[in-house]
Parts: C-alpha cells; structure tokens; sequence
C-alpha cells in the first residue's frame, strides 16, 4: 500500500534567489516497511520536486487562455466587420 501526495506546495523556510521565501512544489509516495512477521517497521518515502513541472503547467493554462481570449477579440472584431459591409 503507497500514499502518494502528487504536486503540494510548500514554503521554503530559508530564502530564495529574491531574498524572499520560495514557492516549491513536491510530489511524495509513502510505503510501509514490513518486517518478517509482517509488521509495521518502518516507512518508505520518495520525494520528487515537482517545481519545474507545476510552474510549466501554469504557464501553459495562461498562453492558452490568452489564445483562447486573442480568438474571441478576433471573432468579434470579424463579426463587427462584417456587419457594416
């Protein structure tokens, strides 16, 4: 059984590169350990940044809504065009 926590974010505590602390994101997957008699001994965690990929995200959902929106100013202005002729 894994727990797994895709894509949180986190505040670094110490400062990022503007003096100011840093906005991260990390993925974690939690295992359980069992021992011979199959026991809880311990717990396996696997940390992944994930801080290039959500800020990438983001920026693709904003050039596709200033698309989307460029096509609708676009459709308009068209419409508008023809109207008058």
């Amino acid at each position: 059984m894994a727990l797994i926590h895709e894509r949180r974010q986190l505040v670094q505590q110490e400062t990022g590169p503007l003096g100011r602390p840093a906005d991260t994101w990390f993925t974690f997957s939690y295992s359980r350990v069992l021992d011979g008699d199959g026991e809880i001994a311990g717990l396996f965690i696997v940390t992944t940044e994930a801080t290039e990929r959500v800020l990438a995200d983001a920026a693709l959902k904003k050039s596709q809504a200033d698309l989307h929106a460029a096509n609708e100013n676009s459709e308009t202005a068209r419409r508008g065009t023809h109207r008058r002729t």
